[in-house]
């Protein structure tokens, strides 16, 4: 099995509430795509137990390198779509592991951790 076909950073996660529910909106950052056609990604949030919390599907369009950014004095790719998306879940997840799909193969799971990143936005 390949490597997932970019990289995923957990950004920061949301508290919010809606329609009196409350739920916690993950948002991650892709990057060194290394498969620009569309993609999908699996993700499987857990809890401190290792528990899964929530599974999602992301699929992120065709993207197109446009250039590249300096971002604290290293280049970095420029695509033609955004780079971040958000999965919600009924609950806080502390680690999420995630692998890309293509038309018939899929790449080994690659675990990260979520930000401790939080923003209490219930109420407002």
């Amino acid at each position: 099995m390949n490597s997932p076909s970019v990289n995923l950073d957990s950004v920061t996660v949301k508290l919010l509430t809606e329609n009196s529910k409350e739920f916690c909106r993950h948002f991650f950052n892709w990057r060194d795509r290394r498969d620009l056609k569309n993609l999908v990604v699996r993700i499987v949030l857990k809890d401190a137990e290792g528990k899964e919390i929530h599974k999602a599907s992301v699929k992120l369009p065709k993207a197109k390198q446009i250039g590249t950014a300096k971002v604290d004095g290293v280049e970095k790719p420029h695509y033609d779509q955004p780079t971040y998306f958000y999965v919600d879940a009924d609950g806080e997840a502390v680690t999420f592991e995630y692998y890309t799909v293509h038309v018939v193969t899929k790449s080994k799971s690659f675990v990260g951790v979520v930000s401790e990143k939080r923003e209490d936005l219930r109420g407002l």
